[in-house]
C-alpha cells in the first residue's frame, strides 16, 4: 500500500510547486476547494476521470496533515478572483515579457493561451482542458478562447513555432 508521502508528489517544476496527485496535475488544494463546495467523491471521479478512491483518500489525508498550506493556496486562489465577475477576456489575459516568452497566458496561471487554443483544435473538450489544468476555470477558458479569436495570427505563429522546435516554452 502507498503512503500519503508517495501518492502526493510536490515538485517545483510542476503545477507551481503545489502538491498534486501522483504524476497527475490534480492539485489537493484544488480537490478541497471543491470538496469545500459540496462535492462528493463519486462526482470527484466522474469529473477528474484519471483519479481513483485510494487518490481522493491520499488527498483528503494530505490536505488533513497540511491545513495551513492547504488554506493559504485557497485563500491565494480567492483572492486572485476577487473582482473577476465583471472582467473582460482582455483583463484574464495577459503578455509580459520574459514570461512564457512573452506569450499570452490565462492571469497568473503560466498557461499560455496557444497551448489551450491548440489543444481545443485537437479535439480535447472543455472538460479535458480542466481536467488537465484544473487550476483553471471554465471562465478561463471563455477568455482565453476569446483572445485566440481575436489574435488567430498570434496564436498560430505561437502553435507553429512550437511545433518546429523553436526558442521557447515546449508543453
Amino acid at each position: 500500500m502507498q503512503t500519503t508521502a508517495s501518492w502526493i508528489s510536490k515538485t517545483p517544476d510542476e503545477c507551481g510547486g503545489n502538491a498534486r496527485v501522483r504524476d497527475t496535475r490534480v492539485e489537493v488544494w484544488v480537490l478541497v476547494q471543491f470538496r469545500l463546495r459540496g462535492w462528493s467523491d463519486a462526482e470527484f471521479l466522474r469529473y477528474f476521470s484519471s483519479l481513483t478512491p485510494a487518490d481522493l483518500e491520499a488527498a483528503w489525508e494530505y490536505a488533513a496533515e497540511n491545513g495551513e498550506e492547504i488554506d493559504r493556496r485557497i485563500r491565494e486562489d480567492d483572492a486572485d478572483r476577487e473582482g473577476e465577475v465583471m472582467r473582460t477576456s482582455a483583463s484574464w489575459i495577459s503578455k509580459r515579457p520574459g514570461y512564457h516568452g512573452g506569450d499570452a497566458c490565462v492571469r497568473h496561471r503560466r498557461i499560455p493561451v496557444w497551448v489551450l487554443a491548440n489543444y481545443r483544435r485537437l479535439g480535447m473538450s472543455d472538460a479535458g482542458l480542466i481536467e488537465s489544468y484544473p487550476q483553471l476555470t471554465p471562465a478561463d477558458l471563455e477568455a482565453a478562447f476569446e483572445y485566440a479569436a481575436a489574435n488567430p495570427d498570434e496564436i498560430d505563429q505561437a502553435i507553429r513555432e512550437n511545433e518546429e522546435g523553436e526558442e521557447g516554452f515546449v508543453e
